[in-house]
């Protein structure tokens, strides 16, 4: 997920996790998962306040080799 900088801080990115959140429930799954980049320190801290955790899964972002990307969950 992406906002572009000058939308941030006003709630679009909460409504976007929320709408997925209520998606994935309707669906009936279990949990959702997403990867964020383990130096976006600012992205972390919004899922984590979304009630993401991080599972201790890492990888390597394939279009940038030197990133790499931590996974989070939202469990049900």
């Amino acid at each position: 997920m992406w906002v572009a900088p000058e939308a941030r801080f006003q709630g679009l990115g909460k409504a976007l996790v929320e709408h997925v959140i209520l998606w994935a429930k309707q669906a009936h799954a279990s949990k959702v998962r997403l990867w964020v980049n383990r130096e976006n320190v600012n992205a972390a801290q919004f899922y984590r306040h979304c009630r993401f955790n991080g599972t201790g899964n890492t990888a390597i972002f394939p279009a940038k080799p030197d990133a790499v990307e931590q996974e989070m969950e939202y469990i049900f």
